[in-house]
């Protein structure tokens, strides 16, 4: 059996549709744990409708304490020998269990598909996500170098993360994709992939904790997420493999900063070393490249006159959810 985890807060403009997805699943031996966190709207009173009509659904209600708890929660009062996150604002195709379950062997730890990106507009388009490499470097690589990071949109085999005691970070609350995935990627022995496009990540909700970053507290977030996984790399010695990808995604990340004269002095306030990576960057436009170049070397005047001719929609590649 699949316990399928969705963390609830304040979804209440497309929550329905998520559970509608799940219950339309072609295998349909699942449970389906709703957590609603604390929500403000009508959220909580939408999950507890779905659980009167399927049996199959249990709902829990609880103080809002984050996206990272409200997973962890979820994970404890689950009983399937699988595991599967999805956001309440996505939703899956019919046959998202079905191909994932497909797709895995009896030593499989994980197994991932890839994505429909959608705005619920009609203006969909397929991304995938990571590849999965001989080595755990080269797959935590392959990771780094992809746009977006997800723990969601993957089935996960409950023994492997309690036996690798694998839980979401709950003093982070964005971001933790990232520290959660690539802890997953670390201890998997195997990992499976399937290329169908299964689950349908919701781009359009302008709620949605992606669309919610570039404050202050995101980025201290953030920025802690990836000391904390670097500082676990390095103790397993496993940073080497991956540096340059790991740090050409926080170049990425602080570039923001570039479209910001009073933050300039921030630059170089943590991963100096990443600037090494500037130049041979994949992500960064050129000019985004000098930019950096020029923060880098702490020359905030040229870049403030650079910025100038900047505006707030420099092109990048999208950021972390899960968030």
């Amino acid at each position: 059996m699949i316990s399928i985890i969705i963390p609830v807060y304040n979804s209440e403009h497309y929550l329905a549709r998520c559970i509608d997805s799940i219950l339309a699943q072609t295998y349909s031996h699942f449970e389906l744990i709703l957590v609603d966190d604390g929500s403000t709207d009508r959220s909580g009173v939408i999950a507890d409708d779905y659980a009167k009509k399927d049996k199959r659904i249990k709902v829990f209600h609880k103080p809002n304490a984050g996206v990272s708890h409200t997973r962890n929660y979820g994970l404890s009062q689950a009983t399937g020998e699988w595991i599967a996150f999805v956001d309440s604002d996505d939703a899956l195709s019919d046959s998202f269990l079905e191909e994932l379950l497909k797709a895995t062997t009896p030593v499989t730890d994980f197994c991932l598909c890839n994505f429909t990106m959608t705005n619920w507009d009609g203006n969909n388009y397929p991304y995938e996500t990571f590849r999965v490499g001989r080595k755990q470097e080269k797959t935590i690589s392959n990771l780094y170098n992809c746009g977006w990071m997800f723990s969601i949109g993957i089935l996960f085999r409950k023994a492997f993360l309690t036996d690798n005691h694998l839980f979401f970070p709950e003093h982070i609350n964005y971001t933790e994709d990232v520290w959660f995935i690539t802890r997953a990627i670390y201890y998997a022995n195997c990992i499976k992939k399937t290329e169908q496009s299964l689950y349908l990540y919701n781009t359009g909700n302008p709620n949605s904790i992606t669309h919610l970053s570039h404050n202050e507290t995101a980025e201290n977030m953030r920025m802690n997420c990836m000391t904390e996984t670097i500082a676990f790399l390095q103790a397993n010695n496993s940073f080497n493999g991956c540096k340059k990808a790991i740090y050409s995604r926080i170049l990425v990340w602080k570039s923001y900063i570039a479209l910001y004269p009073e933050l300039f002095d921030r630059f170089n306030d943590q991963f100096v070393e990443a600037n090494a990576y500037i130049w041979i960057n994949q992500f960064l436009s050129m000019k985004m490249k000098i930019m950096l170049w020029l923060l880098s070397r702490r020359l905030f005047l040229p870049a403030k006159m650079l910025s100038r001719f900047y505006n707030k929609h420099i092109s990048q590649t999208p950021t972390s959810t899960s968030p």
